[in-house]
């Protein structure tokens, strides 16, 4: 604005004084090169309607005006705006009443029966460009502050459970982003966008992005390109082509997260329709998008690793060690919440038989089909894994005996239909009072045994 000689600066004075504000108006007209329109009211009250409907680029206010006290002037104005400057004119000389003048917020102090034209209208430049740097500076240290927040995020924790909200949350609370609070990410796998998480918006919209791609809508345009890129309308933007139902016109922001291997996920903000975020926020959101694009990359080798020190190799699976682990942290929740839990301790019936009959690699063919088949019976919720050799157990949550015994049963006859082999199963609940993590897989290994005792291809319970 101060670098356009034509622009005339709005300038509101507050001064109850006719004989003041004759003066000041007569010592403004007299500065050289220095267009403005000046405004004048004789009250806080005015000044505080005027501010709030009319834009003003600096405020010359008294502090003696009737409907105040001292610098309770100074600080309703300053709430009222912010960003707007203001600069106390006073026939008070007083270094003191100056001092705590300017840390209430103004940019300076002048003294009435001291101005002359030039260094009133040069005070004005200053106290405009002061306010300006002031409120760069702030949102500078709000974006670094920010991204300080993100990155203490994104490198204490590899899960993506808490990571992916976590980030939502600072962009939202945090970052100061003139947004609507509604925001999401989606990941890149294969040529499919998967909704990770999303803050502010209905169920409706997650089911409505169900089966997104590379090839759909602005997420899509972006997951291409890797470039950020901005939608003032999505009513009116022809690249947007998901609309949900009742969807009211709204702005977006598409940020690539970009890893070392290209883009791996998008990050999508919305704003209000035809608003443009500044520049150097724009610019803290590349920052952002390749952070969280690292972030991204490293959960998804971690929980490849993750996966690898857990998994049987051979059923896909987990093993051994994975299986104490949930099966401890299982056993703690039905303690503490006093709730369900049972077990399945699962034999292939004359496994040697058919392993020296046709061969270890049929063998172990056989035992990751009955591996699969056992995962397609069982739940979301509930673990399988392969105990050992030809055994397998099946940890159920929320399962009393009854349920149990039923995923046994439908067990057996899935492995009785699919393949050329019967299993005998063992079922226990866990005790409240007695049982151990170990002491329920004795009991379902006890109650396999048995079955194999009466005949195998049967399913036998746990005495309780």
């Amino acid at each position: 604005m101060l670098n356009n000689a034509l622009t005339r600066l709005q300038i509101l004075q507050v001064e109850d004084n006719p004989g003041d504000a004759r003066l000041i108006k007569e010592t403004l007209l007299e500065a050289e090169s220095f267009p403005h329109r000046l405004y004048q009211v004789g009250t806080l009250a005015a000044a505080l309607e005027t501010i709030t409907a009319y834009p003003m680029d600096v405020v010359l206010l008294d502090l003696g005006l009737p409907d105040t006290h001292g610098l309770e002037s100074v600080y309703k104005i300053c709430a009222a705006a912010p960003d707007l400057p203001v600069v106390v004119l006073t026939g008070l000389d007083d270094k003191t009443k100056a001092l705590e003048a300017v840390q209430a917020g103004v940019q300076d102090y002048l003294v009435k029966g001291f101005l002359d034209p030039e260094l009133l209208a040069r005070t004005i430049r200053y106290a405009i460009e002061r306010k300006r740097w002031t409120r760069d500076l702030y949102e500078r240290n709000q974006e670094l502050e920010a991204i300080f927040h993100l990155s203490s995020l994104l490198t204490t924790t590899l899960d993506r459970e808490k990571l992916f909200p976590g980030i939502l949350d600072i962009l939202t609370t945090q970052a100061k982003l003139e947004i609507q609070k509604q925001c999401g990410m989606f990941l890149i796998e294969g040529e499919s966008l998967v909704l990770a998480a999303h803050r502010g918006l209905s169920d409706s919209f997650a089911a409505g992005h169900t089966n997104m791609t590379i090839h759909d809508c602005l997420c899509g345009q972006t997951a291409r390109s890797g470039k950020l890129l901005i939608s003032e309308n999505c009513q009116s933007d022809l690249l947007h082509t998901i609309h949900l139902p009742g969807e009211t016109p709204h702005g977006h922001i598409i940020v690539p997260l970009i890893g070392s291997q290209g883009v791996v996920g998008v990050l999508f903000l919305y704003t209000a329709a035809g608003y443009r975020l500044k520049e150097e926020k724009l610019r803290m959101l590349r920052t952002a998008g390749s952070l969280m694009g690292m972030a991204i990359e490293n959960v998804r080798r971690f929980e490849e690793a993750t996966l690898r020190s857990n998994t049987d190799a051979l059923t896909g699976l987990a093993n051994r060690r994975y299986l104490d682990f949930f099966l401890e942290k299982s056993v703690a929740t039905a303690r503490r919440y006093n709730r369900p839990l049972s077990a399945l301790m699962i034999d292939i019936d004359f496994f040697k038989k058919y392993n020296d009959t046709f061969g270890h690699p049929a063998g172990d063919k056989l035992l990751k089909k009955v591996a699969d088949i056992i995962s397609s019976q069982i739940r979301t919720m509930d673990m399988a894994a392969r105990f050992g050799g030809e055994e397998f157990f099946v940890l159920l949550p929320e399962t009393d005996a009854d349920g149990a015994l039923n995923i046994a049963e439908r067990i057996r006859l899935a492995i009785a239909e699919q393949t050329e082999v019967t299993i005998s199963l063992g079922t226990a609940v866990y005790q409240q009072k007695s049982d151990r993590s170990d002491g329920l897989i004795k009991r379902a290994d006890t109650a396999l045994y048995r079955a194999k005792q009466n005949g195998r291809n049967r399913v036998e319970m746990a005495e309780r």
